[in-house]
């Protein structure tokens, strides 16, 4: 491969070559509801450093068909370095018990995506970041699906929408329907439930997970619980998403010839609703983005993403799937990317390939003209006045 075709690594988080693992603190325990459920000191940093043009403008959804469509600018070899070894002790402390093994998440944390594109280097459009996008997606033999929203435009790019193997994306779901009845006076917030959501989200634990889906039913039935999660995605919308089975513990398996599913664009949906304070409740939707910007487990979307940005996020991982839903956070405006990939051959080869989207995304919005970019919002807004 040539130095023409190697412009450059990864900026800033990955410029070493070295996957981060963001250690966010915890969330601290609180005395009462109140005190937890404040308002994110995050969410107050970020809002600051972003564009003061925020009203928002008509939607232009881009959904692509699976079909190949050619290439943008010059194509770049698709070689693929080899994976480095480095010994990481961030995570240490998470629990072995989890089908997500975090011993093995560890390892393939370590996998070092070594190069970019030519493309990546310069200004480029929505539509052929689409482009783009659509000529890897159809290049995977296994089942991938990506939606991507410009929080600032509304512009949407949605590719192979359709119900995936959730993995542990399920648990954004949870966390919601736990909220909604703490929101309703069902369930009492105290600090054990406080613990189990921090659990289930920023450690991904299944344990805390198959708890807090019990606590939703005065009976303490999991199967029971397991419903009002359902109820609770049918009643948001969400079309794909679907709870069948508990998680990693075989005796919570309802349905073992069904697994857990949920879309692109349904996680997609549901952050922005957190982003924008919709979902549930403004003070539940400011800490369940606290909680998913406190995520331990950061080597997707996050990996390629440098520090003057935030990443909000949850993975979802089988032995044949690689899955994330995140809010990025940019000083050129934040968006939304959720990655779903099933049917993988080769896991590692897959996050390489997750990771290598979120970087040309990354990239494409820290490159954008943003003059052209607030005079479009300006002309919107004196439209619709």
């Amino acid at each position: 491969m040539t130095s023409k075709k190697l412009k450059k690594t990864f900026t800033a988080a990955f410029l070493s070559g070295s996957i981060l693992l963001q250690n966010f603190p915890a969330l601290a325990a609180a005395s009462d509801t109140t005190d937890w459920l404040k308002e994110s000191p995050f969410r107050q940093d970020i809002t600051t450093e972003k564009s003061t043009q925020t009203e928002s403008v008509p939607s232009e959804t881009e959904t692509v068909s699976p079909e190949t469509l050619s290439t943008f600018q010059t194509e770049a070899e698709t070689e693929i370095p080899e994976e480095s070894k480095s010994s990481n002790n961030t995570a240490s402390f998470l629990m072995a018990d989890n089908s997500d093994t975090f011993s093995q998440i560890l390892q393939e944390a370590t996998l070092t995506p070594s190069y970019t594109f030519d493309s990546l280097n310069q200004d480029f459009s929505w539509k052929e970041l689409k482009t783009e996008l659509t000529r890897r997606i159809n290049s995977y033999s296994s089942k991938w699906s990506v939606y991507l929203k410009d929080l600032t435009t509304g512009n949407v790019i949605s590719i192979n929408e359709r119900a995936q193997e959730s993995a542990s994306l399920i648990k954004l779901y949870v966390m919601g329907a736990v909220m909604q009845e703490i929101q309703n006076g069902n369930l009492e917030m105290n600090d054990t439930t406080k613990h189990l959501l921090d659990e289930m989200i920023t450690v991904s634990d299944n344990s805390a997970t198959n708890e807090l889906v019990r606590y939703l039913n005065k009976d303490h039935d999991h199967k029971k619980g397991m419903k009002k999660v359902n109820a609770f995605i049918k009643a948001q919308g969400f079309e794909y998403t679907h709870e069948y089975n508990g998680l990693e513990d075989t005796s919570l398996w309802y349905d073992t010839d069904t697994k857990n599913t949920t879309s692109a664009k349904d996680c997609g949906r549901l952050l922005e609703r957190i982003y924008r304070g919709e979902f549930v409740s403004h003070l539940a939707s400011r800490q369940m983005e606290e909680l998913l910007l406190n995520q331990q487990v950061t080597y997707k979307i996050p990996s390629t993403i440098p520090s003057e940005s935030r990443v909000a996020n949850k993975t979802g991982e089988t032995s044949d799937c690689e899955n994330d839903a995140a809010i990025v956070y940019t000083p050129k405006g934040d968006y939304i990317l959720c990655i779903m990939s099933c049917e993988v051959s080769s896991k590692n080869s897959a996050v390489d390939s997750l990771q290598e989207m979120s970087s040309l995304i990354y990239s494409y919005f820290m490159n954008r003209d943003t003059s052209k970019l607030s005079r479009q919002v300006e002309a919107t807004a004196k439209e619709t006045d």
